[in-house]
């Protein structure tokens, strides 16, 4: 009686494990990318989408919890469903709840494009220890006094970021001082500019903002000059600036 016990402990133990290595196996490739926690900012802030194995999906934000269920359909298509307390999830599939078309970036970055509308269009950060470097978008703006001829006059602007090694890369826009736009930039941790003008006119950098890809303000002074010629480097994880 023992040795029979005893065999069908193994065989249940085999079948359960079997069970686990057909669910682990019956992800596809992008489902196991997939699995973990997500956030719309690398900030994680107070919102985010768990995606489990199982199927099953919880999304946070600041007020509770809403459990659900995720698949990825067409091989790039992510469908979620968080039901109400009076719902199930019988053929949830049919009509989700978010349909997104997702493309990776990296492992830990995913494009998240709204499947009825591509204007839509939302980056995810997954949670890691060790984050890849990554490149983010800012925008920086400056502004200050200027004399000339009319008010304006020709200013070459040569604009300032680094790459994966910290290394500074630059490119050149010819405008009217002053012009009050942004100007965006693709950077990991540097960005800045130098500004220069013909030798009759004079100008003064006074004002200068830094967003982040959000539109937050990541920096911002107004009681400095920086003159023609001068460059202004920003580095972001420090907080600081140099100007030479």
């Amino acid at each position: 009686m023992k040795k029979i016990f005893l065999v069908l402990i193994g065989v249940f133990a085999f079948v359960g494990c079997s069970k686990e290595d057909d669910s682990s196996s019956s992800l596809s490739e992008i489902e196991q990318r997939l699995v973990g926690v997500w956030y719309p900012t690398t900030d994680y802030e107070d919102k985010w989408f768990t995606y489990n194995e199982d199927g099953t999906s919880i999304y946070h934000n600041s007020e509770k919890d809403y459990d659900g269920v995720w698949e990825v359909i067409d091989n790039n298509v992510l469908i979620e469903f968080y039901p109400d307390p009076d719902e199930t999830v019988e053929g949830w599939q049919e009509n989700p709840d978010l349909k997104h078309i997702i493309e990776f970036e990296d492992d830990f970055k995913i494009q998240r494009t709204d499947y009825n509308d591509n204007t839509l269009v939302t980056i995810m950060y997954k949670e890691c220890e060790l984050c890849p470097a990554r490149a983010e978008e800012f925008q920086i703006y400056f502004n200050g006094e200027h004399q000339g001829q009319y008010g304006e006059y020709s200013l070459e602007t040569t604009y300032y970021t680094d790459d994966v090694d910290g290394e500074l890369n630059s490119e050149v826009v010819t405008s009217n001082l002053f012009s009050g736009d942004y100007y965006t930039l693709t950077a990991f941790d540097k960005v800045g500019f130098k500004y220069e003008t013909n030798t009759e006119s004079q100008a003064s950098v006074e004002l200068i903002e830094i967003k982040d890809s959000s539109g937050n303000i990541i920096f911002t002074k107004s009681d400095f000059s920086i003159g023609i010629g001068e460059t202004f480097i920003y580095e972001i994880s420090s907080d600081s600036y140099t100007v030479d």
